[in-house]
């Protein structure tokens, strides 16, 4: 990026002094040099059991339960927190990489717990009164009372439970109130972490195209299905046409290699 500037004629600012901030400015952006910064973000899911404990995707990301619970039915619209330690270049990014954190803790989540979890839905929407004599436009959202300033410590809350992979939840039969997750959720998140970024990309494409898979599986199973499809074309590799029509053309090459 080129910048053309000129002193203002009521400045005091000196060409010298000028020259030395564009270069100190050209330096910090070589350099690629960053601020960790805490950030607090919200996503919901629905029809679900209530998120009531806390879970470190890693040291710089944390799970959180909201403080307010739908306790009028056993599943209901649901809130988790989201606590992360993002390196931005500023306080101007940080707007931008708090977005793209939640995008990213969306879909890996949509993807682990087989659910749609996604960003606060925003807005203005007709809804019952109260009284349930009538109706009338509130915002929607969720508002937490008090959040907190600074990434909070290990060991502030419970954890979310967690279960074995041989040994998943039936179903939802009263026995509990809470969420589980599968076991090794955060080694999943770091196996994510430590993809490249062309591998990275590609799993959010695919999970977002299967987020919207769940979000649609009730209102429009047809584009439900289609969604899946594609996001499960998204996860061929790249040249997996290729190797579909070396086999098509030469089958003794599967055998040869034992497949």
């Amino acid at each position: 990026m080129k910048v053309r500037a000129r002193l203002a004629s009521s400045s005091n600012l000196s060409l010298s002094e000028a020259e030395r901030f564009f270069n100190e400015i050209n330096d910090s952006c070589g350099s690629a040099d960053t601020e960790a910064i805490y950030v607090r973000g919200t996503l919901q899911y629905d029809d679900g059991l209530a998120w009531r404990g806390q879970l470190w995707l890693d040291d710089k990301t944390r799970l959180e339960p909201p403080s307010l619970q739908d306790e009028t039915a056993t599943i209901g619209p649901r809130i988790v927190h989201v606590d992360a330690i993002l390196e931005c270049i500023g306080e101007p990014d940080v707007a931008y990489a708090r977005q793209q954190m939640l995008l990213e803790v969306s879909a890996f989540l949509t993807v682990v717990m087989r659910k749609a979890v996604r960003l606060l839905d925003h807005g203005r929407a007709w809804t019952w009164a109260a009284d349930m004599k009538g109706c009338e436009v509130r915002q929607l959202g969720y508002l937490e009372s008090a959040n907190p300033l600074s990434m909070p410590s290990r060991g502030t809350a419970k954890q979310i439970p967690l279960y074995a992979l041989d040994n998943p939840p039936l179903g939802i039969n009263g026995s509990t109130n809470e969420i589980s997750l599968r076991g090794d959720v955060v080694d999943l998140w770091e196996l994510y972490r430590s993809l490249g970024a062309e591998r990275r990309i590609q799993f959010l494409r695919a999970a977002a195209k299967w987020q919207e898979a769940v979000i649609h599986w009730q209102d429009r199973p047809s584009l439900s299905f289609t969604l899946m499809v594609i996001a499960c074309e998204a996860l061929k590799p790249l040249d997996a046409d290729n190797r579909q029509k070396l086999l098509r053309r030469h089958p003794g090459v599967a055998g040869s290699n034992g497949c």
